[in-house]
């Protein structure tokens, strides 16, 4: 069996029934059903604080304080501040929110010892590409504007995401680099979109997009067709980070990859080119896992095991 059978059990009724293929590919249905099955309050784990907060620009961010020690108006300050993991949802750029990855946010913080900042970014097919990237800017903006009074340390701002989230935290680490500006710490990148390699050429992309392993082949396609939107150039790196040629002043990157989903060697290519250019990057495969596991932690044994294994490699990038 390909599957960890705590997932196959989980899944069993899809993949004997007609698989993963939605009723039909409609966005609008597609988020609702997302929201449906993920914006679930059973599993939170508590944490000193929360907040969501607006940017000047409009920009929604859940900010998370997992124990008092990071308060600055409560806790013991630490010298130049705390770390922080600005975090990038999934949802193949049109679904998903914070809500959805509440859950998650509140693990990771928890885990890492850190602050996490839950990017809400718009979605397509309302705001294509660029979009997505110009609020990770915005994002980052404001937590280097918002270190001194919330005592974190600009010097250990990391990125990371899911899926899509993974790429945008790429696109991201690229846009700084070629503007000059103080780059990420680290990368923290869950089962990414990189355009490294043609997902439909590959091993991983052949095996898991019949309809049995939660992306297939269609809505694959149906989402980057509506994220793209009409005048994307499918070279430009800031779109596909597996595109860019220079890697020179790239942060240092923690990869995730599932072991039964069709992106898993469009990231392992890219974990090569980046190690080939000389970036560190440590690479973890979750074997029977499926696209998306990371949300499950709750659920499934080893996708908190996996989960954990990644934070202790983000947090040994210093």
């Amino acid at each position: 069996m390909l599957l960890d059978p705590q997932v196959y059990a989980f899944y069993e009724k899809s993949i004997e029934s007609r698989g993963f293929m939605p009723p039909a590919l409609d966005f609008s249905e597609m988020r609702k059903a997302a929201d449906a099955a993920f914006n679930d309050k059973t599993q939170i784990l508590p944490v000193y604080r929360w907040e969501d907060v607006k940017t000047e620009e409009g920009l929604r961010l859940r900010v998370y304080t997992p124990h008092r020690g990071l308060d600055p108006e409560k806790g013991r300050k630490l010298p130049g501040g705390n770390p922080v993991l600005m975090y990038f949802h999934g949802g193949g750029f049109i679904m998903h929110n914070v809500e959805s990855h509440d859950a998650l946010c509140r693990k990771l913080a928890v885990t890492l010892g850190a602050c996490v900042v839950s990017v809400d970014y718009r979605l397509a097919p309302e705001h294509p590409y660029p979009a997505a990237v110009e609020d990770a800017e915005k994002a980052w903006r404001w937590i280097r504007e918002s270190a001194a009074a919330r005592d974190w340390d600009p010097q250990r701002i990391y990125a990371g995401g899911d899926s899509a989230g993974a790429t945008i935290s790429a696109a991201l680490a690229l846009k700084l680099r070629d503007r000059g500006e103080e780059n990420l710490k680290g990368l923290l990148l869950l089962y990414g979109s990189y355009h490294a390699a043609e997902v439909m050429e590959t091993e991983s992309g052949r095996a898991f997009t019949g309809g049995d392993y939660v992306l297939p082949r269609e809505m694959l396609e149906y989402c980057e067709k509506l994220h793209e939107g009409e005048d994307t150039d499918p070279m430009d790196p800031y779109y596909a980070p597996g595109r860019e040629t220079r890697w020179e002043g790239f942060p240092p990157c923690v990869m995730v990859h599932a072991g039964c989903d069709p992106l898993r060697d469009d990231g392992k290519a890219f974990g090569k080119l980046l190690r080939d250019a000389g970036v560190p990057v440590q690479e973890i495969t979750a074997e029977g896992m499926m696209h998306g596991f990371a949300l499950y932690w709750w659920r499934f044994r080893r996708a908190e095991e996996i989960l954990l294994e990644a934070c202790r490699a983000l947090i040994s990038l210093g």
